[in-house]
């Protein structure tokens, strides 16, 4: 990520937070309506797991990329 020209970078880092933010929505809404999908309302089943399960490494990334790109953004250094 930081052997490129900034501006490509830049692009690249944006792209990368859009998509996993998209990646998080889109898990989230599937599992509040996971009821919908079924034909018989007796055959679903919501999630027993925790998200935080799932998402934390995710989120702890997701950070780490934003606070790319904030530092990026006021620093001026990149």
């Amino acid at each position: 990520m930081f052997k490129g020209e900034v501006d490509e970078t830049v692009v690249k880092v944006k792209m990368v937070v859009s998509n996993l933010t998209a990646l998080k929505a889109i898990y989230e809404q599937y599992r509040a309506n996971i009821r919908s999908y079924f034909s018989q309302q007796d055959a679903a089943r919501d999630w027993e797991f925790p998200p935080v399960l799932v998402f934390h490494r995710y989120d702890k990334f997701v950070e780490r990329v934003q606070l790319i790109y904030v530092c990026r953004e006021f620093s001026g250094i990149f």
